[in-house]
């Protein structure tokens, strides 16, 4: 199920932020599920962690060092720096900074960074807590199109090599989202034209599956 993730190191403060996100994508039938979570002791770990959750929407609280995790200690990083770091990677993830203080001179620096800063101020008001969300949706939307059209060009570029087509050029562009979605097939090789068939099968149809989950979401 795609997901909503917060990270927050106030537990009190953080289930509120879900629990309103959560009142609301119900109210529109929206079917995404909303988790709440402690900062992670690795900054570095964020990367394979929003992969692995299928997060499709971040948002973190700026302050992360003021209330200490269940083993006592306290992160070294803060909200931003999160953003900083996948942005190296992921490009269209929507991400949201909320926080007391909007307008913190490093937060307004990095603006073009974010998706959004959301003021904890103003989200704890409904009506301005739902115009929020409906940037969160719209996003997302957005977001997921973009990443239903990478994937159906995965498959094409995907057979285009299985049928000894591709070019130098498509087979580059093919490593490169390979990577980015996770994916990769094991070789490359276009000798053993019967085990890239084989293999080519077996991705498609998880393609297709997802296809049809984020065409299903999208109608929603």
């Amino acid at each position: 199920m795609l997901k909503v993730a917060i990270i927050d190191d106030n537990k009190e403060l953080r289930n509120r932020v879900a629990k309103r996100i959560s009142r609301y994508l119900k109210k529109e039938g929206i079917k995404w599920e909303v988790k709440h979570y402690d900062p992670l002791e690795e900054i570095e770990d964020y990367a394979s962690w929003i992969v692995q959750n299928k997060v499709v929407i971040l948002i973190v609280d700026e302050k992360l060092n003021v209330v200490p995790n269940e083993k006592g200690k306290s992160t070294s990083y803060s909200g931003h720096d999160i953003v900083k770091l996948l942005r190296v990677t992921n490009k269209q993830l929507p991400m949201y900074v909320i926080t007391a203080f909007d307008d913190d001179t490093v937060l307004q620096g990095m603006k073009g960074q974010f998706d959004g800063i959301v003021s904890r101020t103003l989200f704890s008001d409904k009506k301005n807590a739902e115009q929020y969300m409906q940037r969160f949706v719209r996003a997302t939307q957005s977001y997921l199109n973009n990443y239903q059209e990478e994937y159906n060009r995965l498959a094409q570029l995907s057979e285009l090599v299985a049928l000894d087509k591709a070019t130098k050029e498509d087979i580059s562009e093919l490593k490169g989202l390979q990577t980015k979605l996770e994916i990769p097939l094991t070789s490359l090789s276009i000798n053993d034209r019967k085990q890239w068939l084989i293999e080519l099968e077996d991705k498609t149809i998880k393609l297709e599956e997802l296809s049809n989950k984020i065409k299903q979401f999208l109608e929603k």
